[in-house]
């Protein structure tokens, strides 16, 4: 196995930092993080080592803005991600791959759900706690009182999780999201979908991926009892890692 950090371009020139660990060409799992996050958190890391462990190839990477890759992070949004992802299969493509599974958490589920009918060398897609259409997951989360707020300052606060500070999100973010039908996107899609959801998700109701389900026969939700939208409890992570495992083996040579 060869493990090598790999800096990509996408379509604008800006960098995209990688890690690629390579086992071999016949099959490669793309994983995309969610926003904001990087490619560092422990969660990839971890699922890179298990999917590795039983011989199947990863690549994680930071979309724009975000860890180590290019670009600034008040610009980025859901049509960036996509050009992200596209230049990042297309590099891979041209490196040999030709099987590729993706995997995409929260944000990063929106990204892969827009890309995979792009291509067809993308033979299975495995979506945790997916924000699977923007205007609805904010209708349920949101007051109006709150997104007006947002609109009206022209950004949201948050606190990021797992580093401890604060980030400003554009309300720009936002009016970029809605402008993609994610559940069109996804009643589209004709390879098989996994999608592992919470039921205790506070940041992205699962009633998203319940409709998601019914929209495509490809796809199979397994919900998690008691299991929040980053997973925290090891219990949930491991079966979060452990259904990601299975789906891509049995999916490998689809």
């Amino acid at each position: 196995m060869s493990i090598e950090k790999l800096d990509l371009t996408n379509s604008k020139g800006s960098k995209i930092s990688t890690v690629l660990s390579d086992l071999g060409k016949d099959f490669i799992v793309l994983l995309c993080h969610g926003y904001p996050s990087n490619k560092q958190r422990e969660k990839y890391i971890n699922l890179e080592k298990v999917l590795n462990t039983v011989s199947i190839s990863t690549l994680r990477f930071d979309f724009s803005g975000q860890g180590e890759s290019g670009g600034e992070f008040s610009e980025f949004n859901l049509s960036q991600g996509i050009d992200d992802l596209q230049s990042v299969i297309s590099s891979i493509i041209d490196k040999g791959f030709q099987n590729i599974g993706l995997w995409g958490n929260s944000f990063g589920g929106s990204v892969a759900i827009q890309v995979t009918p792009k291509f067809p060398e993308i033979n299975s897609l495995c979506l945790t706690a997916p924000v699977i259409d923007w205007k609805d997951q904010k209708s349920k989360t949101k007051t109006k009182e709150e997104m007006n707020a947002w609109k009206e300052n022209g950004f949201i606060r948050i606190k990021q999780r797992e580093e401890s500070k604060t980030l400003d999100i554009p309300y720009s973010f936002y009016q970029d999201s809605i402008q993609y039908n994610g559940y069109k996107a996804f009643s589209e899609i004709q390879v098989p979908i996994l999608i592992i959801h919470g039921n205790r998700d506070e940041k992205v109701p699962i009633s998203l991926s319940k409709k998601a389900e019914e929209l495509n026969s490809n796809a199979k939700l397994v919900i998690l009892e008691g299991a929040n939208h980053h997973f925290s409890d090891k219990k949930h992570l491991d079966l979060l890692m452990g259904f990601s495992t299975e789906f891509f083996l049995r999916n490998k040579l689809y």
